[in-house]
């Protein structure tokens, strides 16, 4: 701590305190206090002060020692250190009469301060273990050349892409289990799958508990498939020359009580959000990839509204080009799209659920292009096939204005009032910004991944996944109010006169949604659990582990009093996490 021996200020003295001494509560405002009292202006200053720091904090007699520390004698000159010596001796106390005098004030107090005590109450700490984990990909044998795979752990289920064609298929899906038990068990299938309507045939699984997985390092394993017996389950046969190769990362670390992150959501969720708004900065910066976290913890919170809010505005601010308006892949977009996501999961299946099961279920031949129709294909019944389906689908989003969630509302009516006190000319961007969200991030992704968003179980087979595909691209066009082009796309541009007839609802629905009234303070009112099995103190330590990680970064802008506070929030809870992981 040489380098603070000469700085004047609370903060940095505070630094020096909390750095000896994680375990202390104490905001800067009190402490400020309680050096004033003290006759404390430097950090200097520390060095005569620890019997008077005693009376007013009851520090443990081993932080007591340390403070002594701080500054050795022959740092402060050789005309003073005869004198700070001796003063130092007439200070020292008898280590037991102090113990008794703390003693005594933690009872009249009846509120202990002491190491101890605190360190008593981080008991209530929990272990919990995160795992990444990817099914990367699968040698099989020469027989099966088109696959698809599945992995579960618990009731949570995730399908691969089907790879056509490759006896080495390679899958990449990657996902994120939290607060995982040791008990769990993984299960992964590889399923074969052929261009016609048979069902996928299981060529093999495995599966291991989460016991197996090493923690903290990085792993790939690969594990033979067991051929499966005639209910689904694992044989005791091995299937010859298949194997999955799987790459996971186990993290194990102790969460402290909840009370302990508290000062560092104040932080976050104070009403300017000084630190998201660095955070955008950062992720800008480095790529860090922090939009799911700070959604979850803002939601919890009841903030995430006024933070997209506030970052509305800023982002108006920035830009008087309505072709680049809310572009781009920033911290805002992301964080606006997993909201979305995360509070609309209902909403979108009680619009859309219905039709994405029809469509495969039917399984229609909807196939426009010539050059791809099939023997018995008529391309007149293919286009009214396919356009009843995008009737069907169009209308079920344009009459779901009453089912949307309240905040979609809310935001949307933000957007369009500050778009139009920014563009009052220009009516259509408004609209244009609110199909980018609502359309282009919240109802395309989903029709082009039903699977993943929760709109049907099970492998596609390549008609329905093709005719979804392209009722995604017509809603596309009519988000972006263009028409399909002539030239390039010669098979649909018959669309557009169906194009040109919705473009007018489209605009009536967005209009409903952004007049209807929803006021700022009933969503704060509302405690959203879009899913009750979130951790959301676990969320809150990764966004923390992220901001960490990036200390550096942070120091540069430490001048900023909320990035200050924030980093003394930090700093302290990294202390406590280590003495409680030391003694779980």
């Amino acid at each position: 701590m040489a380098y603070l021996r000469d700085r004047d200020g609370v903060g940095e003295i505070l630094e020096v305190i909390l750095d000896h001494n994680p375990l202390l509560e104490i905001e800067e405002v009190e402490f400020a206090r309680v050096l004033s009292n003290a006759g404390i202006e430097t950090v200097g200053d520390l060095r005569d002060a620890p019997g008077t720091l005693v009376s007013h904090l009851a520090f443990p007699d081993s932080v007591i020692i340390e403070l002594k520390q701080f500054l050795p004698l022959s740092a402060l000159g050789p005309a003073r250190t005869k004198e700070r010596a001796s003063r130092s001796s007439s200070q020292s106390i008898d280590a037991s009469s102090r113990s008794d005098s703390v003693s005594r004030r933690k009872k009249r107090n009846g509120k202990p301060k002491g190491g101890d005590e605190q360190l008593a109450a981080l008991t209530a700490g929990r272990k919990v273990r995160n795992l990444q984990f990817q099914l990367h990909s699968a040698e099989l044998p020469k027989s099966v050349t088109s696959t698809f795979g599945t992995f579960e752990l618990g009731k949570q289920k995730f399908i691969s892409s089907t790879v056509w064609g490759e006896r080495n298929p390679v899958y990449l899906k990657k996902h994120k289990f939290n607060n995982v038990k040791l008990k769990d068990l993984i299960i992964i299938r590889i399923f074969e799958v052929n261009r016609k309507k048979k069902p996928p045939k299981l060529v093999g699984l495995c599966a291991f508990t989460i016991s197996e997985l090493a923690e903290n390092v990085d792993t790939t394993l690969s594990l033979g498939l067991y051929s499966p017996t005639k209910d689904g389950s694992i044989s005791g046969k091995m299937v010859e020359g298949a194997s999955v190769r799987v790459q996971h990362f186990l993290l194990y670390r102790v969460l402290l009580p909840d009370k302990y992150y508290d000062p560092l959501v104040k932080i976050l969720t104070e009403p300017k959000f000084t630190v998201c708004v660095y955070l955008e900065k950062l992720v800008e910066e480095t790529g860090a990839d922090v939009a799911q976290y700070l959604v979850h913890v803002l939601t919890h919170h009841s903030k995430m509204h006024l933070y997209l809010d506030n970052w509305i505005e800023r982002e108006l601010s920035r830009s008087d080009d309505t072709a680049v308006l809310f572009r781009g892949d920033s911290l805002g977009i992301k964080a606006f799209d997993v909201f979305l996501s995360w509070i609309g999961k209902d909403y979108l299946t009680e619009t859309l659920a219905s039709h994405v099961k029809r469509v495969v279920d039917e399984d229609l031949r909807c196939e426009l292009e010539e050059i791809k129709l099939e023997k018995n294909d008529r391309l007149r019944a293919n286009f009214d096939n396919f356009l009843g389906e995008a009737n069907k689908i169009t209308s079920s989003i344009f009459s779901s204005d009453y089912d949307a969630p309240a905040e979609f509302c809310y935001l949307f009516g933000v957007l369009t009032s500050l778009v139009m006190e920014k563009f009052p000319y220009k009516l259509e961007v408004s609209v244009i910004a609110i199909n980018g969200f609502l359309f282009l991030r919240f109802f395309v992704p989903a029709l082009m991944s039903p699977a993943l968003h929760g709109l049907w179980e099970g492998h596609l087979a390549p008609g329905p996944a093709g005719t979804l595909n392209l009722l995604a691209r017509v809603v596309q066009k009519l988000a972006n109010m263009n028409l399909f082009d002539r030239d390039r796309e010669p098979h649909l541009h018959l669309l557009n006169d169906f194009l040109r007839e919705q473009q007018r609802e489209i605009s009536l629905f967005v209009g409903k949604l952004a007049e209807r009234k929803v006021r700022k303070d009933t969503l704060a009112s509302m405690r959203r659990v879009p899913d009750p099995s979130l951790d959301i103190t676990n969320e809150l330590v990764e966004l923390m582990n992220v901001m960490d990680a990036n200390r550096g970064w942070w120091e540069q802008h430490k001048e900023v009093p909320e990035i200050g506070k924030m980093l003394r929030a930090l700093r302290k809870v990294k202390g406590l996490e280590s003495r409680l992981a030391m003694q779980l």
